[in-house]
């Protein structure tokens, strides 16, 4: 009777989802690049097709819904990684990260990340640091905020060509029934202003984030994303994206997924996959993307917990 509920509960809340991707049409805002290049993640997020916004358990500040560290109750962790180009260069990704332990004002943790990307005969340099914190309410779910500063510039060749700077707040919430966890993510909820070199400003408009994930078993866990929703003119169609993970003994997790970075409205862009690898309290990651017959994206990562 209980596994029965359970079904049902995810039926609805799946239908839920769907029914919030279709009232909202899938927008993406492309000055959010400017803080935050979509895509970019550690090896267990990217192995699991960048699929985070109802995803608890070992979240990294950098790239989760900040509601996740009210549930996972701040295990206490040092994160740091890589991502890097592989059959098409296209830019690398550094990063490190601190989760902090529950306190009063709730569980949170601090990331520095590092982008480098190429458009043309352009590169473009962005650092981001990213501030976190979440606190559970009884046992229905979390509630979560996010700080984030990003500054970069853009090259054509050693000449600086542009730099900007911006602040960002990020808003999360996450209610949770046994297996299943319904995410969203408000991103940009207050005004953003990114200010460039020559005196010129931009405007980041708010963005939704809509997740789920289920938890069938023990050591697995399903995770479905519809990324960057928004009402407006000029902007291209969102994200969504799913992915995986389970384990397979104490010591192996095997992760894959998918994105459709044109929504609904076209076919797979990438699937990705990857492993993790536990060693006590240390865990080594390596993930990859693969799109258009190529790896476009390698990503090593190491976390320890304490």
């Amino acid at each position: 009777m209980r596994s029965r509920r359970n079904i049902v509960i995810a039926c609805i809340t799946t239908a839920v989802l769907i029914a919030a991707v279709g009232l909202f049409n899938p927008k993406a805002c492309h000055a959010e690049d400017f803080i935050e290049p979509f895509g970019y993640a550690d090896a267990r997020l990217l192995g699991m097709g960048y699929s985070y916004v109802g995803l608890w358990g070992d979240p990294n500040p950098l790239y989760s819904n900040p509601a996740s560290f009210g549930l996972t109750r701040g295990v206490l962790s040092l994160s740091l990684g890589t991502s890097f180009g592989g059959c098409a260069e296209d830019g690398n990704f550094r990063f490190v990260s601190v989760t902090d332990e529950d306190r009063d004002a709730g569980a949170g943790g601090f990331a520095w990340g590092q982008y480098k990307w190429f458009e043309e005969n352009s590169e473009f340099t962005n650092n981001t640091f990213n501030y976190m914190v979440g606190q559970a309410f009884k046992d229905l779910g979390s509630l979560g905020i996010g700080l984030r500063y990003g500054r970069g510039a853009e090259y054509s060749g050693y000449t600086m060509v542009s730099s900007w700077q911006g602040f960002a707040t990020d808003v999360g919430i996450m209610l949770r029934h046994k297996m299943v966890t319904l995410g969203v993510l408000a991103r940009d909820v207050t005004t953003t202003q990114l200010k460039f070199l020559d005196g010129t400003s931009q405007e980041v408009a708010p963005t939704y984030s809509l997740g789920l994930s289920l938890r069938p078993v023990k050591g697995a866990v399903i995770a479905l994303d519809v990324h960057e929703l928004s009402v407006g003119e000029g902007v291209a169609t969102g994200a969504i994206s799913g992915g995986f993970e389970g384990k397979l003994s104490p010591y192996i997790a095997v992760r894959g997924g998918m994105i459709l970075e044109d929504g609904f409205k076209g076919g797979i862009t990438a699937y990705t996959g990857g492993l993790g690898l536990f060693f006590g309290d240390f865990e080594l990651g390596y993930a990859c993307l693969f799109s258009e017959e190529q790896i476009k994206k390698q990503c090593l990562s190491v976390m320890r917990r304490f």
